[in-house]
């Protein structure tokens, strides 16, 4: 299996821990968004269709087992 790592670049001026820098990332795109009037960030509407398919996945799982 190929390992998909970003270079250590795209993590620069960024935090150490995963989830607290998936935090400062949504909120680099949302001062982004508020700059530039666009709608890059992820949506209310964005997660629940994840946690959607995240849910069907575990379904599927469990039927299969």
């Amino acid at each position: 299996m190929t390992v998909l790592t970003p270079p250590a670049t795209e993590f620069e001026g960024l935090p150490d821990n995963p989830m607290a820098r998936n935090v400062a990332l949504i909120y680099k795109h949302i001062e982004a968004d508020i700059k530039n009037d666009t709608r890059t960030a992820p949506t209310f509407g964005d997660a629940l269709a994840l946690h959607e398919i995240l849910n069907l996945i575990e379904e599927s799982a469990k039927n299969d087992g």
